[in-house]
């Protein structure tokens, strides 16, 4: 349901509302977004997998005992024995390695998280921004369709036949507040989903947005995709992986050298006075484990850290022919609103002020019909329309930009 605007809640006194930065929106959405907060426990849990991939197996404990049958002069027997292999290699401490290597890679994932939130944020506040401005100049349109209502209004008491100007331009007006009451809906719920995604209990109506300064951009596509090279989290993660594939290579070659195996035992014959050695026993052995079966699977191993060493390099090398190209994209989409928005300035603005004031001027001097006037203020506030629009258009594209560069602070 629709309500009318007085049904709306009232918004907090002037005095009460803060200002509420994009700096600010950022952070806060940031600190509690729970995307970030899952990514961070995944990482916390990747970061356990180096102690227990580190752990060396457990000593093994074997007991035994001999009944003999049919030999009463044989006493029974009961044996224990304990026993622990060794590496003699670094298996271990490659495999934890590579372990800790795939959780730094993981780690990119939360500063990649986090420019998501980031520019969900930016793209709402700059709605926001923007809509209010697009309100103002409604607003500032409504004031010159008063006037022109005033226009048709004196001129129809001095020129009989002329209560159809009223009546046009009195719609033009109506039309006018009705897209200011449908514009402000759709600044309420760009507020409320810019509180959704800052989070804690701030009303939608209780702070103010900044008007921006226009930020330049540089048209350097290629020093941009530089800074991009060297600022963005997941490029990172193809070096750690890097790691992880070294460090996965050399377990797997590890894994072909003999482990040592070291075993200790005593016999105890039930015969043997208590405390007294007797027939009793201790046993002592060394070995070696050599991974004859296990050497096939070793070499399948390293083969596969070759294979994925490739997969990495060109993953790496494609993810940055993408990045590259999304920049020189961007950065001329950039360029082509940055042009339209000079012309905007420079010429339609200008040419649709003057030609709306001449206009009205001559339907006062009654030269000119109400369709000369309705026709020029509609040019009017379709430019005003169009570079508010414009403007929008350009602060998501550079908040897309500084995405994809990966930075929302470094300038441009």
């Amino acid at each position: 349901m629709i309500c009318a605007p007085g049904a709306a809640q009232e918004p907090p006194p002037e005095d009460e509302r803060r200002i509420l930065t994009l700096e600010g929106a950022i952070e806060s959405a940031v600190s509690t977004h729970p995307s970030i907060a899952s990514v961070e426990a995944s990482v916390a849990a990747a970061g356990t997998l180096p102690a227990q991939v580190a752990a060396w197996s457990d000593p093994k404990i074997a007991v035994g005992g001999a009944i003999p049958f049919g030999s009463p002069s044989d006493p029974p027997r009961i044996g224990i024995s304990l026993s622990q292999k060794f590496p003699l290699s670094p298996v271990y401490a490659h495999k934890a390695e590579a372990a800790g290597a795939q959780a730094e890679a993981l780690a990119t994932e939360i500063p990649e998280r986090e420019l998501d939130v980031a520019l969900a944020v930016s793209s709402v506040y700059w709605r926001v921004v923007f809509l209010e401005e697009l309100r103002d100049v409604l607003e500032r349109q409504l004031e010159l369709a008063e006037s022109v209502v005033e226009a048709a209004t004196l001129r129809s008491g001095v020129s009989q036949g002329k209560q159809a100007d009223v009546i046009r331009a009195a719609i033009f007006r109506d039309e006018l507040e009705t897209e200011i009451e449908v514009l402000d809906i759709e600044i309420r719920a760009a507020r409320e989903l810019l509180v959704l995604l800052v989070g804690g209990d701030l009303d939608p109506g209780a702070f103010y947005v900044e008007s921006p300064g226009y930020p330049a951009v540089t048209s350097d596509a290629g020093a941009l995709a530089t800074l991009a090279a060297g600022m963005r989290p997941s490029l990172e993660a193809y070096a750690a992986q890097s790691e992880a594939i070294d460090a996965q290579h050399a377990a797997a070659k590890a894994a072909l050298a003999p482990w040592l195996v070291l075993e200790a035992g005593y016999v105890y014959n039930s015969d043997t006075m208590p405390g007294v050695m007797g027939e009793d026993a201790f046993s002592f052995g060394v070995g070696l484990t050599v991974p004859i079966a296990g050497a096939k699977a070793a070499k399948a191993g390293m083969d596969e850290a070759e294979a994925l060493a490739v997969e990495n390099a060109s993953a790496e090398e494609a993810a940055l022919l993408s990045l590259t190209g999304d920049i020189i994209t961007l950065v001329a989409r950039i360029d082509g609103i940055e042009a339209r928005i000079a012309f905007q300035d420079e010429d339609v603005l200008p040419k649709a002020t003057m030609a709306f004031d001449l206009t009205l001027a001559d339907y006062a001097a009654q030269s000119a019909s109400i369709t000369d006037v309705l026709s020029a203020l509609d040019r009017l506030l379709r430019a005003e329309r169009d570079r508010t629009l414009l403007m929008m258009d350009y602060f998501e594209a550079v908040a897309l930009l500084r995405r994809t560069v990966g930075s929302f602070e470094a300038p441009l």
